[in-house]
């Protein structure tokens, strides 16, 4: 990689020529950038993952419970049509 030195004691002596390996702090916070981006994501798909499994554990429960309902009532009917 190439980069260009525009001020300070490295620039009077280069006078603005590419510079090889003047860059190499500033790819290891490029680096450290693209990681923290990456982990960020990788939490955000974890916890929109979470949040679906939690959705999909109360829908569950929620028909179960309907069913149960369901047949308790018709159990009752039942009886009452006995009578």
């Amino acid at each position: 990689m190439c980069v260009t030195v525009e001020s300070g004691s490295a620039a009077a002596s280069h006078n603005g020529e590419c510079v090889r390996g003047g860059g190499g702090q500033e790819e290891e916070e490029e680096e450290e950038e693209e990681e923290e981006e990456e982990e960020e994501e990788e939490e955000e798909e974890e916890e929109e993952e979470e949040r679906r499994r939690r959705r999909r554990k109360k829908k569950k429960k929620k028909k179960k419970k309907k069913k149960k309902k369901k047949k308790k009532k018709k159990k009752k009917k039942k009886k009452k049509k006995k009578n």
